[in-house]
């Protein structure tokens, strides 16, 4: 006796049903972050790791006002960053070590200044020619013949500039305070001689008397031999 085949399975899905590659029920809407996902430009919780690499563009750095760059400055600076793909912490921690050695390197240079004008003063006072008992006169004398030779220094309303005796400066004697200069022995020397040359009493004639004045300009008395033929 043949045994009747089975019937084949019915392919209509059972009442109740949900069509086909519909989610589960419950899932969420696509595109719904994660359940406990803060809000989008929430700070990230302390002990988060920070975001590695350079970000698109950096924001103004900290520094400090006699440190200050402008926005070219910033823009090469940023460009460097990146190539080394730096994070915004990392390249502010690199411009705090710069500025914090460029400001020791400007310090020392300050006190090797200072250290060095201190040091030609002292030799000035303790020169042979320049030194000893008349060496107010003949620092006056170097100061007269600075004050001689050179434009009138003026400051940016036209007024004339004085020293701290009151005395207008003349543009030399401004470089030479401004760079210390001054304060150098050979430059004191040489004003120091220059001015014995202008004043009057060492033009003395060889028979005792005063031999007649006659006025010379500062490059006639330093060059003396120009425009002879």
């Amino acid at each position: 006796m043949t045994t009747p085949a089975a019937s084949p399975a019915s392919s209509t899905p059972a009442e109740g049903t949900p069509p086909e590659g519909t989610p589960p029920e419950g899932t969420p809407p696509e595109g719904t972050p994660p359940e406990g996902t803060p809000p989008e430009g929430t700070p990230p919780a302390e002990g988060t790791p920070a975001p590695s690499g350079a970000p698109e563009s950096y924001q103004p750095f900290e520094i400090s006002k006699e440190f200050e760059i402008d926005e070219t400055q910033h823009k090469s600076i940023s460009e460097y960053f990146k190539e080394k793909n730096l994070t915004q912490a990392d390249a502010q921690g690199h411009v705090a070590f710069f500025e914090k050695t460029v400001s020791e390197m400007a310090e020392k240079a300050h006190k090797d200044d200072v250290k060095a004008r201190e040091t030609w003063a002292s030799e000035v006072q303790a020169d042979k020619e320049l030194g000893g008992d008349t060496f107010k006169e003949n620092l006056a004398i170097a100061n007269k013949t600075i004050n001689s030779i050179g434009d009138p220094a003026k400051d940016k309303d036209g007024n004339p500039i004085l020293d701290k005796m009151g005395k207008p400066m003349t543009t030399l004697g401004m470089f030479l305070a401004k760079t210390g200069l001054g304060n150098h022995p050979e430059m004191v020397r040489f004003a120091y001689r220059v001015g014995k040359l202008l004043s009057p009493d060492s033009l003395d004639g060889a028979g005792g008397g005063a031999a007649p004045v006659v006025e010379k300009t500062p490059g006639e008395i330093l060059f003396p031999e120009q425009g002879k033929k």
